[in-house]
């Protein structure tokens, strides 16, 4: 009877490491986001000590094209690849103006194929035409979608100094999260 009991307990903490390897391969480390905050809730996780990590994101456009498909733009700080478990597959992030780096699965969407290709002046997505493309990054938004549908992910990676939405990402204990 010790033994099985022994056993089940050792296949439920075997399970529960295997899943949690499994989720942060899929979605990353971070275990919350936060929509829309303000610029005094980066302030606050920067200070927060229990906060193991956090990446910004902020959105400046997003264009709806038929059906459910939608190009969000936006730009992130380095945190969010390392975070997100997202990999940059050719090329870099932007340094500049006119540079974008797209998730691999639209670069049909916006009519390029690799890095140096530029948008082409009758893109559908007015706000990038003339972008150099800079890199390509693995598809990682349909993926979280299936968990986080409501969530506008980043696509299209720019350089900008205007700012429309904030989202943070955010690595902490269950109980820090739930305490935030």
């Amino acid at each position: 009877m010790c033994f099985s009991l022994v056993l089940i307990l050792f296949l439920g903490i075997w399970t529960n490491i295997k899943q949690e390897k499994l989720k942060n391969k899929l979605f990353g480390l971070w275990d919350t986001v936060f929509l829309n905050v303000d610029k005094d809730a980066i302030n606050y996780f920067n200070e927060h000590v229990f906060v193991d990590n956090f990446s910004v994101q902020k959105i400046y456009n997003k264009v709806f094209l038929q059906g459910d498909t939608r190009v969000v733009i936006g730009s992130t700080d380095e945190s969010f690849f390392k975070l997100g478990n997202v990999d940059i597959l050719y090329g870099r992030m932007p340094i500049k103006k006119g540079e974008v780096a797209i998730e691999e699965e639209y670069l049909n969407i916006l009519e390029v194929e690799r890095v140096g290709d530029v948008i082409p002046n009758d893109s559908k997505v007015e706000m990038l035409r003339g972008y150099s493309v800079c890199g390509i990054v693995e598809n990682y938004s349909s993926r979280w979608k299936t968990v986080n549908w409501d969530v506008k992910y980043i696509n299209c990676f720019v350089q900008s100094s205007t700012e429309a939405e904030i989202n943070l990402y955010v690595q902490a204990s269950e109980d820090i999260i739930r305490d935030i």
